[in-house]
């Protein structure tokens, strides 16, 4: 089950079949997985339960990664999408100019522009998206170690994280 959260309540539920995007629920939504949820929409979450927290820190790893995030690349500063059909991308033209040196392309950024890249440039956008993706389970990680360590107890402190 999914659930969809914003500052501690639950805004609705949705079956674990259905995709439906975070934006539909405004900013600050983070999609919460569980196994059940004995509750309804409009009910809190019960933040002293630590399955609670490390599910609310697992949504929003994914609400970050799937926001995107903005990569210098030749001195641009090109607003990327970071979610997985995004990464698949990348991966492919890296893959692309690995075959092809001498590649060109327009990557479509999240602001609707297009921005010219070259194989070097596809490298940096690629190794940019990796890192910052990467950084975003480093700070999940953390707060699991929280969450067990007992220093993280609320959804604020998972946010903190994530801040």
């Amino acid at each position: 089950m999914k659930l969809y959260v914003r500052n501690g309540t639950v805004l609705a539920l949705h079956s674990d079949d259905q995709t439906v995007p975070t934006s539909a629920y405004g900013a600050g939504t983070v999609v919460v997985q569980v196994e059940e949820w004995p509750g309804d929409a409009g009910d809190a979450l019960n933040e002293s339960d630590p399955a609670i927290l490390a599910a609310y820190a697992a949504g929003a790893r994914r609400a970050l990664v799937d926001g995107g995030t903005t990569i210098n690349v030749a001195g641009t500063a090109i607003p990327t999408w970071t979610d997985a059909a995004s990464q698949g991308a990348l991966t492919s033209l890296v893959l692309a100019s690995q075959i092809d040196p001498q590649i060109t392309t327009a990557w479509k950024g999240k602001d609707g522009a297009f921005y010219p890249l070259d194989a070097a440039g596809i490298l940096t956008l690629a190794n940019g998206a990796r890192l910052f993706v990467q950084d975003c389970f480093t700070k999940e990680a953390a707060a699991l170690a929280g969450i067990a360590g007992g220093s993280i107890g609320t959804l604020d402190d998972v946010n903190q994280v994530f801040a």
